[in-house]
């Protein structure tokens, strides 16, 4: 993957936490994060699809991109 899955929203554009394998953030009850998955091709370029999710005992998403994409 090449970049983060996501990151947290606050204030500013890209907040923290940010959420990668790397990361050593923790997420707590009432945070609201991003959650993007992203697809690349080979001199195309990328989309990312951004869902916002509210963390809590059991994820709330709170906005619903499409999940799927037209022929690229």
């Amino acid at each position: 993957m090449i970049h983060s899955v996501g990151h947290g929203i606050g204030i500013a554009i890209h907040e923290q936490p940010g959420i990668s394998e790397k990361s050593k953030n923790f997420l707590k009850n009432n945070m609201v994060i991003t959650a993007e998955p992203g697809y690349y091709k080979r001199g195309w370029g990328g989309i990312r699809i951004e869902d916002d999710v509210l963390v809590g005992k059991k994820a709330i998403l709170l906005s619903r991109a499409p999940s799927f994409l037209t022929e690229i």
